[in-house]
């Protein structure tokens, strides 16, 4: 699995070496800029970390239920009804934007409580996405050879999907990691300049407005960096669900 990991690395170190030496190039005090960017970098990866937790917590389950055979207890319907609602609106809530509508709503960000505001908000567009494509990469599963088999012998379509489909099913969503996660380190960005958030999408804006290159590349580089652990970590959690990816 680390050979797997470092795999999924290497083809972002270069620019991250590049950046690097951008910081050693423009930076007046190198050190201070990387000091300042790092210090900054655990917030927003606490921001991140927590907004893609609510998104596929809550956005995988009721995507794989949208994908179950109808019938089944009420409960179960009610979260397939909730998963395919969910996975109607993907793509219709950008982070960014849900951020400046609850602002505006809160009447200005010194009304809103910051985190739990901007978290939430945030959260919305991975929830959304989750859902679909746990949806969809289920109802494809569906006609798979290893779920028609294992129907051949008589076992119930629900059983079968929810052993033998879901995990496949789950890998494939939680495959989007990287890029749905990108997305949300952009919303995040704008959620601390609008929050007021101490974070490393903070100090970028602030060291571009300053005229600060050196600080604004070495927050660059600290948040290209997170993004790469965000690829492989999606990688890494979709192969432990399906095995089969960790083939070249």
């Amino acid at each position: 699995m680390l050979r797997f990991a470092l795999s999924r690395c290497a083809g972002l170190i270069l620019p991250l070496l590049l950046l690097a030496v951008m910081v050693l190039a423009l930076a007046p005090d190198p050190g201070a800029a990387a000091a300042r960017a790092l210090g900054a970098l655990p917030r927003t990866a606490g921001l991140v970390a927590l907004v893609l937790a609510l998104g596929y917590g809550v956005g995988v389950p009721l995507g794989l239920a949208a994908a179950m055979p109808a019938g089944g207890p009420v409960p179960s319907r009610l979260l397939g009804g909730a998963g395919r609602a969910l996975a109607a609106v993907s793509g219709g809530v950008p982070g960014f934007l849900a951020v400046a509508a609850a602002v505006a709503l809160a009447g200005g960000a010194g009304a809103a409580p910051h985190v739990p505001a901007a978290a939430l908000a945030l959260a919305l567009a991975p929830l959304t996405e989750a859902a679909r494509l746990a949806r969809n990469a289920l109802a494809a599963q569906a006609g798979a050879g290893f779920v028609l088999a294992a129907r051949s012998r008589g076992m119930d379509e629900r059983t079968v999907l929810a052993l033998y489909a879901r995990p496949p099913a789950a890998a494939a969503a939680l495959a989007s990691l990287g890029p749905v996660g990108a997305a949300v380190l952009c919303g995040a960005v704008a959620a601390e300049v609008l929050f007021g958030l101490p974070g490393c999408g903070a100090v970028l804006v602030g060291a571009l407005h300053g005229g600060d290159g050196g600080t604004a590349v070495a927050a660059f580089a600290a948040l290209a960096a997170l993004a790469l652990l965000l690829h492989v970590g999606g990688a890494v959690a979709a192969a432990r669900f399906d095995p089969r990816r960790l083939v070249p």
